[in-house]
Parts: structure tokens; C-alpha cells; sequence
């Protein structure tokens, strides 16, 4: 059966598979204006060194969100041996040279101990540049590296310090996570906030991380966004967490790259027993080749049976389970989070380290502490790619290869052609001896080559850093390339966090360079991170064409190539970058709705003079619904202290208005207005106040549904003065429309008013607009400081 979760709990019940718990609707959050950076990087303040005898803290603790079932009994351990153990000796490496260049031709210390554990390390390569971030006490920490010699150009700095003004994600937490997006040529940085709940979300303003400008973005949750996992997708960014139930989120990406408001869109899936961490993986794309057109976002999962369904559990096989997310930011009623394949795997072994304190067994030399192995999860990245002929979906995790908690990694490639069902192309299971091997991470390149990067731990090996690979045409389930070294660990930790991820990611230039990035611990038992590049010669792996600046063609690492300009539209420079945008000049540039007469994206037509589409139109609408005879009444009261400044609008006995008619202004992503129009040559409305649809008002949400509609509540009556609204639906005479504003933030219209005084209410969902109107023919006072009418 397919798991359903639909956006907006207003549509009923989502369906869930036999066995499944309840899962919560779906959610939109409201548009979220982003902060504009426009410093250089390498002019931000360094981030302070952690010195010996400086305290040393936990990093972002992973929520226990999941408590066990205290009631249930522990299931018996499995016991057995992993059967792709065989598979994997058996096309195991002869003795000779691996494919890869060996050592590395880049191999150097990324950041290092910055007091906090763990540093949850993490990277990724851009046409240029090679940016790795790691958590500090003040949140992540970015390094910005010249790619061709690993050189530090930028940083170390905060990712806090690109967030301008006040506001929550002005003091970061961590749990970093950098990407390229190879569609756009951006990088996206985000962290979550240290107090409440938000993810702070940076996207750069041109393909140059240093000098180009950053978007931040402040987006609330509903909950604690606990390790967040992003993925780049042609209609979104999509983001996992670790929440009460697993959730994955849409975030809109294409108003992100513009620089314009954007909102997101919130789902759950069911939670699985016996992990008390968990979350999905989002799928994140390499690769020239986009997914075909109106492909959703895909997450995956990995489910032991034994432990997550004992009692019904299937003995021969285990399972990967495909989420599909398709992310429908004009109707968000149409969004849904769908489990759309469940995938039977060999059977693999996730009750690791149960047993054992903080679930944490992978011994150290020297008595260090055993470390985490992070079963819980399918490890960062799990990446997609489109070869044309197939797509794939690799990923990686964890699992007890002997059932004596022997951590090995178990590695996948999953493949469908025409957008048919996904199926399982191969498997392995990656232990070649005694040591413990974790914290992987996979892909592959243009050339379908494989490469895997992890952590390596023993009684008798220090915590360091590995990887192996294969060929494209290599025998089925099996790491072919000899296991490298990149740096071998010196030293024991004394705390059991590790990770909580690593990075393996792929030049998206020739897409076939790797770049990976993790943590070891040197001789002082404090981590320390390393940055390896290494890559499969040609022609294993052919490099792809190069970009050329000039051919009509915007390609990786350019803003524009002549008329191919979607942020500069006929302004494409000649070095392939856009010039910095200038509202006014009738160009929609990067980080403008509109721009003079260029208004076209306008619901309205009307562009307003910071470049933002106005929300109301240059003149009433005609057809809006009206109220009975003299049943509607309205005041506007301009004072000399405008804190006093007010408007109060009642439409009252109104035409025959459904709930539908207002939208869904908890959880969607409709836009509310209320215009005021006079007879009068001055600029038309006079005064435009919008109310947004979702938020936080102080505590609780701006908004709330009624048995009749909904009701609206924000004393701090931002942003445009309105604080308090009232939309009752009813048949013809008892519908009801009730909208209050006050204060400096109103922008109320210089009394006396010339007759007749239009008000209307806006409701715009989509491409759907719906209005309530009363026009003024008289006044009961009209001069200099109020306007008061009952009509119509």
C-alpha cells in the first residue's frame, strides 16, 4: 500500500500502510523576506582558536525523539553473519595498483578542534572554490579554499556573521551543511538557530561564494529542526530532520536563488520502533542532467524488520524504503509526501550497540571511550544522478556485520528507467577485517565509478579516515579498488559522539574529480578534520566538456550566458556575470519581484517602488462581494502621534462567502490585503496593509481556524499595522468580514478623503483571487484627521 501525507490537515486523514502509526498533515509556512548580505568574506572577523585549558562542550546533541517502548520486549539478536560478506571477498581487489590515484593529489588538515564535539564536518566543490564547514561554540564555522591548490581564501569565520540585522538566526548552533547547486551555480549554507526553532538558510547571490552576496533566510518550525539534511532539486531544496516524527520539508528554491520572499511546506512520514533518533536522507543531485520534468524529490530510509516490526518481520529480507516528495508551491493543497517503493534488501543487522551505553560500542585504542556508530540513519549524502539511459539513487549505512556489533557498511545502488518503479541494482556490505568501519559516505561520478569515504576504529586502530571505490563495470556488490588510507588517527577521544557525518561530494566541473572530508583524532585525542581530493584517470572517467563563456548556454559556474540571463534578462555581461541590480531601470534583476514596467509576475500588474509586486490592484476591482445596505461601516483616523493612528473595517450581512473562499491562511501560502481607494487623482490605493498568511505571533500562531473561518491576532502588528482580523463564511446575509489595524507600522491615507471611498479585501491562493468590497457614497465626518461612512 502507498503511505500518503497530504498538506493541510483540512483535507481529512492521510492514508498509511497496515502497521503504521498515525502521521501528521502537512503544513505551509508563510514567505519569509530574506536578509541581504553584501560584504566580501574574506573581510569577516576570524573565529577565535580554542587554546589548551579553554573549556571543551558538547556540540548540537541529537534529540531523543523516539523513546523506547518500555512495554515491548527487546527482540533476540539476529546472530549471524552478513551474507554479502561473500559477495564482497569474492570480487575483492588482487594485490597491484588501484584505480584511484593513490595517495590523493590534494591531502591536507581541514579545520581543526574548535572546542566542541563532535564537528559534524562537512563540504562541497563549486567551479572555483571548496567550502567545508564544522560546528564551534558560535555555531558552524565555514572555511572557503581555492580548489585547484586547497589554499584558504576566506575564513575561518561564522556563518552567523552573513546574517544581517536582528532576529534569530543572528546567533547560530551548527549542525552545518554546505552545498553547490550545480542547476543554478549557488551554494546554499545552512544552520539551525541556538534558541527556538528555525533553520537558518544562506543562498548565494551569484555563483561567487567571496565577493557575489548572500540571501539569508529565517525559516520557523513547528519543531526543534534536529539534524538537518538539504538536498538540491529543480523545483525545491529539500530538507530531512529529526523530529517526533520524521520530516521532511520543501523549501522554494526558485524564490530563493531570486532573492524574493519564499515559504516552505512541512511533512511528516511514520516513525519507525526501536530507533529513538531517526530521520530520512533527501536525495541531493550531481550531475549536468536534471531529473525529468515534474520528478519529486526523493528521501530514503533503511528498515531492519527484526527490530523496527519484530513479530511480523519477513526472516530473509530487509527493506529500503523510497519517499517521493512533490512540492507544489502554487496550489499547496496539491503537495504530498508518498512512500512510493519499499525495496526488499539482503538482510542487514541494525541493532548495533543497543546494548551497549548511549548506544555507543566501537572500541578505541589506549581505553578511549567507544564511539557512536550512528545506526539510525542512511548517511549523508545519498545522491542522485540522471545517466539518460537510468537513474540512480546510492546511499550507505551502518549495520553489525556478525551480530557481535562489528560495524561494516552496507552500500547501495538503487536504478529505474523511464520514470518507472525504482528496484535494487546492487548491494554490498563492506568489512574486510576486524575493525570497525562507519560514518559513510558515497557517490558516484559522471562516469558511473564509485567511490565510498568513511571512518576506520579498533582496539589496535586510532580513530582515521579510509576509502575504496569501484568501477562502473566491475562485478556486481563489491568494492573492487584497494582500501586507501588518507590519514590514520594517532590518538583516542574520551567522548562518544563522532560524526555526526562526513562528506563525499563531486567536481561539478569535470564530474570526476572526489573531494571528501571527515574527522581522525591526532595524538592529543582532540579531532581534527582532513580534506582529500583523488579521482579515477581517464578513461575511466572522461572528464566532462568544459564550460565555455559566450555559446548562448548558461553552464556551471556562470550567472548568464548572453540572452540565457533569468536573473539579468538582456544585462548578461561578457565574462558571463550579471551586473549588481539597480531597482528602477524596468529590468527584474536578482532579488526583485518586478522593476518599473517590467510587472508582468504581478498578480496585480502593479510594481511597487522597492521592486515587490503591491499586493493591491492601481484601481478597485470589479465583481467583489458586497454587504447588505448600510451594514458596512469603516473608519480612518490619521492622528499627529501615529501611534494612534487607526483603521477598522466591518463588512457585515455579506453575499453568500465558503470557507474555501478565504483559503487556508494556517497552513497555506495565500497572500491577504486591504486596499483603500478614494475618488481622488492622487496615487491609487491609498493605503495597502497586508496580513500574512501562517507565522508566530509572539507565542502562538498569527492565525486560527473558526467553526465558521478563521480569526486573525498580532499585537506587535507587523508587518503593515493590522492587528486583528475576522473572516466569517456564511450564506447570503450572514457572512462576515472584520479587519482592524493600528499604529506607526498603518499606512493610513491623509484625511479628508474625496468621495466615493472604496475598501476591499484581497484573498489571492494561486491563481485564484477572491474580494469583499463596500463603496462609500457619503461620509458621516470627512476632514482632517477622520473618515467615518456606513454604506454601501
Amino acid at each position: 500500500m502507498v503511505t500518503v501525507v497530504a498538506l493541510a490537515g483540512l483535507l481529512g486523514a492521510a492514508a498509511v500502510a497496515p502497521g503504521d502509526p498515525p502521521t501528521d498533515g502537512g503544513a505551509a509556512g508563510p514567505p519569509v523576506t530574506p536578509h541581504v548580505f553584501e560584504g566580501d568574506l574574506r573581510r569577516l572577523p576570524p573565529v577565535s582558536g580554542w587554546r589548551a585549558g579553554d573549556a571543551i562542550a558538547q556540540g548540537p546533541p541529537r534529540r531523543q525523539t523516539h523513546p523506547a517502548r518500555a512495554a515491548r520486549p527487546a527482540p533476540p539478536r539476529q546472530r549471524r553473519r552478513d551474507a554479502l560478506l561473500d559477495v564482497q571477498t569474492a570480487g575483492a581487489p588482487a594485490a597491484g595498483a588501484p584505480g584511484f590515484f593513490t595517495p590523493p593529489d590534494l591531502d591536507f588538515d581541514g579545520q581543526g578542534f574548535t572546542g566542541v564535539v563532535p564537528p559534524d564536518t562537512v563540504g562541497d566543490v563549486g567551479p572555483r572554490h571548496y567550502i567545508q564547514l564544522v560546528n564551534t561554540a558560535g555555531g558552524s564555522a565555514f572555511v572557503v579554499l581555492d580548489k585547484s591548490t586547497g589554499a584558504v581564501v576566506a575564513g575561518p569565520s561564522l556563518l552567523s556573521a552573513l546574517w544581517t540585522g536582528d532576529g534569530r538566526c543572528a546567533s547560530g548552533f551548527g549542525d552545518g551543511i554546505v552545498l553547490f547547486d550545480q542547476l543554478a551555480s549557488r551554494w546554499l549554507m545552512s544552520e539551525f538557530a541556538i534558541r527556538g526553532n528555525h533553520l537558518c538558510v544562506y543562498v548565494s547571490r551569484t555563483s561567487d561564494p567571496l565577493g557575489g552576496g548572500w540571501f539569508g533566510y529565517d525559516f520557523g518550525t513547528a519543531e526543534f529542526p534536529d539534524y538537518p539534511k538539504y538536498a538540491v532539486w529543480p523545483d525545491a531544496y529539500y530538507v530531512s530532520t529529526n523530529e517526533s516524527a520524521p520530516a521532511a520539508y520543501a523549501l522554494d528554491r526558485a524564490r530563493m536563488i531570486a532573492g524574493l520572499p519564499a515559504g516552505h511546506q512541512r511533512f511528516t512520514a511514520p516513525s519507525l520502533g526501536g530507533f529513538s533518533f531517526q530521520a530520512l536522507t533527501p536525495a541531493d543531485l550531481d550531475g549536468s542532467t536534471p531529473p525529468p520534468a515534474g520528478a519529486p524529490g526523493f528521501f530514503l530510509r533503511h528498515r531492519d524488520d527484526e527490530l523496527h516490526d519484530p513479530g511480523a518481520n519477513d526472516p530473509t529480507r530487509d527493506f529500503l524504503e523510497v519517499w517521493e516528495l512533490h512540492a507544489d508551491f502554487g496550489s499547496p493543497s496539491s503537495s504530498a509526501l508518498t512512500l512510493g517503493a519499499t525495496i526488499p534488501v539482503a538482510e542487514f543487522d541494525s541493532e548495533l550497540c543497543a546494548a551497549s551505553a548511549n548506544s555507543s560500542c566501537f572500541p578505541q585504542p589506549a581505553g578511549g571511550t567507544p564511539l557512536d556508530p550512528i545506526r539510525e540513519v542512511v548517511m549523508w549524502r545519498a545522491q542522485y544522478r540522471n545517466f539518460g539511459s537510468h537513474e540512480t539513487l546510492v546511499g550507505n549505512f551502518v549495520t553489525d556485520v556478525d551480530g557481535t556489533d562489528h560495524g561494516g557498511l552496507r552500500w547501495f545502488e538503487l536504478r529505474r528507467s523511464g520514470g518507472g518503479p525504482w528496484g535494487l541494482f546492487q548491494e554490498g556490505t563492506y568489512a574486510p577485517d576486524a575493525s570497525d568501519r562507519w560514518l559513510g559516505s558515497i557517490a558516484l561520478d559522471g562516469g558511473g565509478n564509485m567511490a565510498m569515504g568513511y571512518s576506520i576504529t579498533s582496539p589496535s586502530v586510532f580513530p582515521g579516515i579510509r576509502y575504496t571505490g569501484r568501477l562502473a563495470a566491475d562485478p556486481a556488490g563489491a568494492m573492487t579498488v584497494a582500501e586507501t588510507t588518507i590519514v590514520g588517527g594517532t590518538g583516542a577521544q574520551g567522548n562518544e559522539r563522532w560524526g555526526d557525518y562526513s562528506s563525499m561530494n563531486v567536481d561539478p566541473v569535470d564530474d570526476c574529480t572526489f573531494w571528501y572530508t571527515n574527522e581522525y583524532v591526532p595524538a592529543n585525542g582532540l579531532w581534527r578534520t582532513r580534506i582529500a581530493r583523488f579521482r579515477f584517470a581517464s578513461p575511466t572517467c572522461a572528464d566532462a566538456p568544459a564550460p565555455v563563456c559566450g555559446g548562448g548556454v548558461r553552464e556551471v559556474g556562470e550567472d548568464c550566458d548572453g540572452s540565457a540571463a533569468p536573473f539579468c534578462a538582456g544585462l548578461c555581461r561578457p565574462d558571463c556575470t550579471c551586473p549588481v541590480p539597480v531597482c528602477g531601470n524596468d529590468v527584474v534583476e536578482l532579488g526583485e519581484e518586478c522593476d518599473g514596467t517590467a510587472a508582468g509576475a504581478c498578480a496585480t500588474g502593479v510594481c511597487g517602488p522597492d521592486c515587490t509586486c503591491a499586493q493591491c490592484p492601481a484601481s478597485p476591482s470589479a465583481g467583489c462581494r458586497t454587504a447588505e445596505l448600510g451594514r458596512s461601516t469603516v473608519l480612518v483616523s490619521d492622528q499627529v502621534d501615529d501611534t494612534r493612528d487607526t483603521i477598522r473595517w466591518v463588512w457585515r450581512n455579506g453575499a453568500a462567502t465558503d470557507v474555501s473562499d478565504f483559503a487556508d491562511p494556517v497552513h497555506g501560502s495565500a497572500s491577504y490585503a486591504l486596499c483603500i481607494y478614494d475618488g481622488s487623482g492622487r496615487p491609487q490605493p491609498l493605503t495597502e496593509a497586508s496580513m500574512p498568511a501562517g507565522g508566530t505571533c509572539g507565542s502562538v500562531p498569527c492565525w486560527k481556524a473558526t467553526s465558521t473561518g478563521f480569526a486573525y491576532h498580532n499585537r506587535a502588528a507587523t508587518p503593515a499595522g493590522i492587528i486583528a482580523a475576522k473572516l466569517k463564511a456564511g450564506s447570503s446575509g450572514s457572512a462576515l468580514v472584520q479587519v482592524s489595524g493600528k499604529g506607526t507600522n498603518l499606512a493610513t491615507p491623509a484625511p479628508s478623503l474625496t468621495l466615493p471611498v472604496t475598501v476591499q479585501l484581497f484573498v489571492r491562493s494561486g491563481a485564484t483571487t477572491q474580494c469583499w468590497e463596500t463603496r462609500y457614497t457619503a461620509a458621516r465626518q470627512n476632514d482632517d484627521q477622520r473618515f467615518t461612512a456606513s454604506g454601501p
